[in-house]
């Protein structure tokens, strides 16, 4: 118990062992420095109530890649000729991010696939 809680409260912390979930998580640092490594950009932006969303382009390409908003369809007046493939790419919580920009980058780049990507 961490927070001095009743006794008959068990933390599912506490019961892992130390490395069982570090071991099958990617760490976000090591990511991004594989994506450095390997001469590869990635723009992440957060908002507080939306999660995460990020595209494997520098921020200096705005042009090219838009904002995760512009490839939004409106419920009211869809435009199919402004839905295109988006460069833009979501998750939910922080502790997606990591995997969710490696998946990303194995789909996009050979040579990052090439140097990282992990057996199943």
């Amino acid at each position: 118990m961490r927070d001095g809680g009743s006794s008959s409260e068990i933390d599912p912390l506490e019961l892992r062992p130390p490395s069982a979930y570090s071991e099958r998580m990617l760490h976000l640092e090591d990511v991004l420095q594989h994506l450095y490594d390997c001469e590869l950009n990635v723009t992440i932006t957060m908002l507080w109530d939306g999660g995460f969303d990020f595209a494997l382009v520098s921020y200096m390409e705005w042009d090219e890649a838009g904002t995760p908003s512009d490839h939004l369809q409106s419920f009211g007046n869809p435009k199919p000729e402004s839905i295109t493939q988006s460069l833009w790419h979501s998750c939910k919580t922080a502790a997606k991010l990591a995997e969710a920009i490696h998946k990303a980058a194995i789909d996009k780049y050979p040579v990052y696939a090439q140097t990282w990507a992990r057996p199943n």
